[in-house]
């Protein structure tokens, strides 16, 4: 069986992301954890962004999630939304455990938002330093066109 994880795009490669594996793993000791943000230097994903995120969620019988400053981000909205749809069993997240059963549609931020959060957090969390850049895209523009943005901003 397998677990998606989704997170934030900001929390990928962080001390974070690795307590949520870590609870992930305790919750689902025998299941397989599906990290999207394994994923990125993939093509297939770069060239599908968010449709790739939602085929892989389908792949999966558990979708777990984690909110940024208590807020559920653009991204991971639209993966709680693939699983809910699915009839894929949908938990909350936090950095210790897997907490309850979401049955509805969480209330989600806007990328523009969510790109903002994810600014403040790499401010706040400098002890750490990604390998490669986060890509945050601004709203409106298209796949084609992105905005690198250096992590520690």
């Amino acid at each position: 069986m397998r677990v998606y994880h989704a997170h934030p795009m900001c929390t990928y490669l962080s001390p974070r992301e690795d307590r949520e594996r870590d609870a992930n793993k305790n919750s689902f000791p025998e299941h397989e954890i599906v990290n999207p943000g394994t994923y990125e230097d993939t093509p297939e994903k770069r060239e599908r962004e968010m449709d790739y995120c939602r085929d892989l969620v389908k792949t999966c019988q558990t979708l777990t999630f984690s909110r940024l400053y208590g807020h559920v981000s653009s991204g991971v909205g639209t993966e709680i939304e693939t699983a809910l749809s699915a009839g894929i069993p949908v938990y909350e997240l936090d950095e210790q455990s897997v907490g309850k059963r979401v049955t509805r549609m969480p209330r989600v931020i806007s990328r523009e938002k969510t790109n903002e959060f994810g600014r403040k957090l790499n401010r706040e969390n400098v002890s750490y330093r990604r390998v490669t850049p986060v890509r945050l895209r601004p709203v409106g523009l298209s796949a084609a066109r992105r905005t690198h943005l250096s992590p520690c901003r």
